[in-house]
């Protein structure tokens, strides 16, 4: 006697498993989605189909396991797709994102989302942007114990502070000029190797051995 039919035969009240209306549905539309055409899985369960039943079970179960290794490959290249276009899309128009996603750079960032100050003896907590955005700047504006503003120099300030006679008066002209390409390509070439690539992770050979094309965007940011 099989196993099957030794479970229904040890107790003389199970006769049959009646499927109810919610798992017939279920099955229905697993079979559907598989494309499954069954006419046992839609009937209850007795100890005259069971093993037909479990058979069919194992033939659904098995279609279900191809068609989710089927959409999970698919997934994967839909997702590996999505990737590699979002990174040419932020080669032309995000270069920090791309560079700081391949360097693996960590992002920290301060989320002030809440202050407590204290008025008339009393610690209020502030919850609104606005308000926080007030506070905030009010604390770096007096955490050093002073306020930024114009400071009236007297005694040996006033001479610290006054222009002296041997400064060439034309030292810095030309100070806000244009910086060429060439006066990029010449300082890049005088960059020592083996130093430390600090917190950019870009390195002196890495900029060295750039290609002009890299390159061409400091003049844009050093202008």
């Amino acid at each position: 006697m099989s196993k099957s039919r030794a479970f229904f035969t040890k107790s003389e009240s199970v006769k049959k498993i009646v499927l109810n209306n919610r798992q017939k549905t279920t099955l229905t539309s697993i079979m559907d989605e598989v494309k499954l055409v069954s006419t046992v899985l839609t009937n209850d369960v007795t100890l005259t189909n069971i093993v037909l039943y479990l058979e069919e079970l194992k033939k659904l179960n098995d279609l279900l396991i191809i068609q989710y290794k089927a959409e999970l490959i698919q997934y994967r290249d839909i997702q590996m797709k999505d990737y590699i276009q979002e990174r040419c899309d932020d080669l032309m128009n995000n270069k920090k994102k791309m560079i700081n996603s391949f360097m693996n750079r960590e992002i920290k960032s301060i989320v002030i989302d809440r202050v407590i100050v204290t008025e008339n003896n009393d610690d209020i907590l502030k919850t609104d942007p606005q308000s926080i955005k007030k506070e905030v700047n009010n604390h770096f504006q007096h955490i050093a114990g002073s306020t930024n503003q114009e400071k009236i120099l007297s005694g040996i300030w006033i001479d610290q502070y006054s222009p002296r006679d041997y400064v060439d008066v034309n030292i810095y002209d030309g100070l806000m000029d244009h910086i060429t390409q060439e006066e990029i390509e010449y300082h890049i070439s005088l960059l020592p190797n083996g130093k430390a690539s600090g917190p950019s992770r870009v390195s002196y050979e890495m900029i060295k051995h750039s290609s002009s094309e890299i390159r061409l965007p400091a003049e844009t940011y050093l202008a």
